[in-house]
């Protein structure tokens, strides 16, 4: 009889890409976590080494109280960019591997709509001006690609730390001051390949809101909306959603009680966070559930070692001497 275990480490990956490629100069580089070479490598040793289940069976777990394999790992996606159509899904079903995509449904319904980090650094890199004034952030200098990427970061970071209903007017005001159009360019799959997909085996969705707020800075009235809203659009379109949520951005100022609530309101099972770490079934707080990301250059060696029992050894002493994770 197979080994059974209580652990479970899920993997989470937005886009598969490089840096160079002509037709993703738009799109924010920050949010590749691998080349197609390196992801393929990654695929290759999970398909060696571990046992990856599919997201349903974590759900079954959380559930029922159902027994996972040893050395079980999920791979997920969010977002919903066109390479994990083109890119990452050729390479898992190469190994055989499943995964789910986390899906804002509202951007399924606009595949056009760009996401506002990507609108924000298109207006970075493409304008003319030498500088930008804005309150959030003051006056940041454009002259180089370095004080455009600082830019990029401050604004990012300030936008995040906004109440949600002010976002698009301030992701506005920065294209329109930058002198720069949003790009009108499909890079995310809408429903016509979510809907051909979903009655694959190998392939899950699961809710990730419709609009991709920061939930911790989205009024209560909006929660649910977003939350179940994105929930109940997943049910409309396939037979059978995941009932498992991913928060928008996922880190600890993200996620705060009420968004937990609005979840658990849903009638979701759980929901993943972008706090690395592993999850042992039946003592994590299923809302709060760990994911690990990958890194852009990141060596086979290194992500071996991230995944393995010996770096879990290392984030457990890395978190003694760090100040703790604490959501509000």
């Amino acid at each position: 009889m197979a080994a059974t275990g209580n652990r479970v480490t899920i993997l989470a990956y937005h886009r598969i890409d490089t840096p160079a490629n002509p037709d993703k100069l738009n799109l924010s580089p920050t949010l590749i976590d691998a080349s197609p070479e390196a992801f393929e490598a990654q695929m290759q040793w999970l398909a060696k080494r571990y046992n990856v289940i599919s997201a349903w069976t974590l759900v079954e777990a959380l559930r029922d109280g159902k027994s996972l394999p040893a050395h079980a790992v999920v791979i997920t996606f969010d977002d919903g960019y066109e390479c994990y159509v083109d890119t990452a899904l050729p390479i898992m079903r190469k190994y055989g591997l499943p995964s789910t995509l986390f899906v804002p449904t509202a951007y399924a319904d606009d595949p056009f709509q760009p996401f506002w980090w990507d609108t924000i650094y298109k207006a970075l890199m493409e304008t003319t001006i030498d500088a930008l004034g804005m309150p959030e952030v003051g006056l940041v200098p454009l002259n180089t690609k370095v004080e455009r990427d600082a830019a990029y970061t401050a604004l990012v970071a300030a936008i995040e730390q906004m109440e949600a209903d002010k976002v698009p007017a301030m992701v506005e005001g920065v294209a329109k001051a930058c002198g720069i159009e949003p790009a009108a360019e499909k890079h995310i799959i809408g429903w016509q390949e979510i809907e051909t997909l979903a009655p694959d085996g190998d392939v899950t969705f699961a809710p990730h809101t419709r609009h991709h707020p920061i939930l911790s800075q989205t009024a209560m009235a909006d929660l649910q909306d977003e939350i179940q809203g994105s929930w109940e659009d997943l049910q409309k379109h396939i037979a059978r959603p995941l009932p498992l949520l991913a928060y928008p951005n996922g880190q600890p100022h993200a996620v705060n009680r009420a968004s937990r609530e609005a979840a658990r309101n849903a009638g979701l099972v759980g929901a993943v966070t972008m706090v690395s770490g592993t999850n042992i079934i039946g003592t994590s707080d299923p809302f709060l559930l760990h994911r690990s990301g990958a890194s852009a250059g990141q060596s086979i060696t290194r992500f071996k070692l991230s995944i393995s029992p010996v770096g879990r050894v290392l984030r457990r002493v890395k978190r003694l001497w760090s100040a703790p994770v604490e959501f509000s």
